[in-house]
């Protein structure tokens, strides 16, 4: 899909609708931030490694780094995958992201998630996709019930 943007003459810097202008300070200030899970980490993450954006190639080495050095490189496995993941899904030429979010969000440990297109769950499953196993709205609401 980024390709795609970049052949048709877009300024790499306007991939996305919102302003990354302060990701840069943001991130710092996060991981300087401990004991954060990387369910949280990894969102800001992709902010980082997704191509183009505002921060400049020698701050997202340093921020990369930060990130992969995290509270004694906790979560340097996680990053690697998330970055070949991402640089898979950079270079695809199809636009069906469901491989890449399924890899995305096992890579982060988030746990069996079904995900929908749609505003509710109607038509529960056949209106989305799992990411793991699949499970039941009756196995769900015991989850649910015992936290």
């Amino acid at each position: 899909m980024y390709k795609a943007f970049e052949l048709c003459g877009f300024p790499t810097d306007e991939f996305y609708a919102d302003s990354d202008t302060s990701l840069d300070g943001y991130l710092e200030k996060l991981l300087h931030t401990s004991n954060l899970p990387i369910q949280v980490l990894a969102v800001d993450f992709l902010s980082l490694i997704v191509p183009g954006g505002s921060v400049s190639v020698e701050r997202k080495e340093y921020l990369q780094n930060l990130f992969y050095n995290y509270d004694n490189k906790k979560y340097d496995n996680e990053f690697k995958a998330i970055e070949t993941i991402v640089t898979e899904w950079a270079e695809c030429n199809h636009y069906d992201a469901e491989e890449y979010i399924k890899r995305f969000l096992l890579a982060i440990n988030v746990g069996p998630t079904w995900i929908t297109y749609r505003d509710n769950a109607v038509d529960f499953p056949k209106s989305g996709y799992f990411t793991d196993t699949p499970f039941t709205i009756e196995e769900l609401q015991k989850v649910f019930d015992a936290s």
